[in-house]
Order: structure tokens, then C-alpha cells, then sequence
């Protein structure tokens, strides 16, 4: 297994409790999408596997370690968020000197023309959009096990979006990465003609799991195949996502 979390308990102050007793398992060479409303603990669950925050060593393993307590484990992790804070005037190939003896060449020439990237753009002039480029390909130049990616699509324009996503999947069937996906867009992940990108759906209510199941043994996704419905994935995510929210009121 990549992850194993085992009676989570996480709150941000005393009566903010996030995750009670969570329990949730990802399989190695998965493509896992992470899925639930505003505040359900999305982005914190990632934070935590990527080591950012103290739990107990028991509570969270990747690869039989502890993100926060064994550090070397980071090597083998990527996790990428809405934020990247380099505005200084520098140029990217200032940025891609640095960290040469863990680069891996074929891939980061391959994220350079995938991503478009110039490496002359100076981070100080770039968009929202060219800026999340490079971190992506900072963060994907290297070998790593683990990628964890939270909403880092947003501000893609749709090729580039749907090429990335492409160039995931590759990478998750050729050499094994397990990716977990959190994000609001659910166009290009599976439409009804299409093969889906996500191998597995894992559904989070508020601090609770509702599910974590591959694709194709989740009932409610083959009924609305059989319904016909253009976006399946994301008629059932908007109905659970609903449900939720209606019982929270």
C-alpha cells in the first residue's frame, strides 16, 4: 500500500476538530481522486501526508514511514498547493540550476515542452497561470513515488490542463507514480465515451470518509453510465457533495 491512515485524529485548535478516527487506505500505483465539498478537510488530509503537520508516527504511513518523522521519505514525495511564493525577479533557468543532482532530464525537458515553459520568463512578469507551470515542473523534474496535487489545475488553460492530466496517467502506467488528486474540475477526468483518468474515488464528508473504492465497483458510477449522463463522475460527486451539505445545515 502507499498510504495507510490508521484512527486519525486532527483538529487545528481544540473545538476545530478536522479528522475523527479517520481510517483510509491507497493502493501503490494508483491514480486517486480526492473528492468533497468546501471544508469537508481536503487539503489539510494532504498536508498531513505530505509531513507538514505533527500527528502520531502509527496515525499516518507512506510506505511503511511517517511523512513527519521520517524525513528521508520526503525525497520519494512531490506535494503541490495553490501556493507558490517565487515573485522575485529571477528567470526559470535560474530556478532549474539549483537541485541538478536530483533532476531527472528526460522529464524535465519533457514538462519543459509540455508545459510550454520559456526559460527566460522572469517569475516577477509571468501570469498566475505560466507561474503554476513551473512549479509543477519543479516539483515533477525529479524520481518520485508520491505526488500529491491540490487544485494545481485551476489556473491551466484547458490544452495545457489536458495534457498534463495526460502526462500523468502515462507516468502512473509506465512507471508506477500514485498520484492523489484533489480539485473542483472535473472536465476531461471522464466523460461517457472516454476511458477514466482516476483509478480510484475517494469521497470525503465533513471529518468522515463516505467512500474510497476503484472506479469500477462504485454502483451509483455505473448507474449513471447506464443513465447516460454526459459527466458521470461529476453528476455523482454534485449528489453526494449535496447530500452532505443538506445534512450539515
Amino acid at each position: 500500500m502507499a498510504i495507510q491512515i490508521q484512527d486519525l485524529h486532527y483538529a487545528y485548535h481544540e473545538h476545530a476538530s478536522v479528522f475523527k478516527n479517520l481510517s483510509l487506505t491507497i493502493p501503490d500505483r494508483a491514480r486517486t481522486l480526492l473528492v468533497g465539498a468546501n471544508g469537508v478537510g481536503k487539503s489539510t488530509l494532504l498536508r498531513l501526508l505530505g509531513g507538514y503537520h505533527l500527528v502520531s508516527a502509527e496515525a499516518i504511513q507512506i510506505y511503511g514511514a511517517s511523512p513527519f518523522h521520517q524525513p528521508s521519505l520526503m525525497s520519494d514525495i512531490a506535494f503541490v498547493d495553490g501556493e507558490f511564493p517565487i515573485t522575485l525577479d529571477l528567470r526559470v533557468h535560474e530556478l532549474t540550476a539549483h537541485g541538478r543532482d536530483y533532476v531527472d532530464e528526460r522529464k524535465e525537458t519533457e514538462l519543459l515542452k509540455l508545459l510550454e515553459i520559456d526559460l527566460n520568463w522572469r517569475m516577477h512578469q509571468v501570469s498566475d497561470g505560466q507561474r503554476r507551470r513551473v512549479q509543477l515542473m519543479l516539483a515533477l523534474r525529479r524520481k518520485i513515488r508520491l505526488l500529491l496535487l491540490d487544485e494545481v489545475t485551476t489556473h491551466l488553460d484547458v490544452l495545457v490542463r489536458s495534457d498534463f492530466l495526460a502526462w500523468l496517467k502515462d507516468a502512473n502506467e509506465k512507471e508506477g507514480l500514485s498520484i492523489v488528486y484533489t480539485t473542483h474540475i472535473f472536465d476531461g477526468l471522464w466523460t461517457r465515451n472516454e476511458s477514466p483518468w482516476p483509478t480510484h474515488l475517494c469521497f470525503l464528508k465533513k471529518g468522515a470518509l463516505h467512500l474510497m473504492k476503484p472506479v469500477g465497483e462504485i454502483p451509483e458510477l455505473a448507474q449513471a453510465i447506464a443513465n447516460g449522463e454526459p459527466s458521470p463522475l461529476l453528476s455523482l460527486c454534485e449528489r453526494w457533495m449535496r447530500m452532505d451539505l443538506k445534512k450539515t445545515l
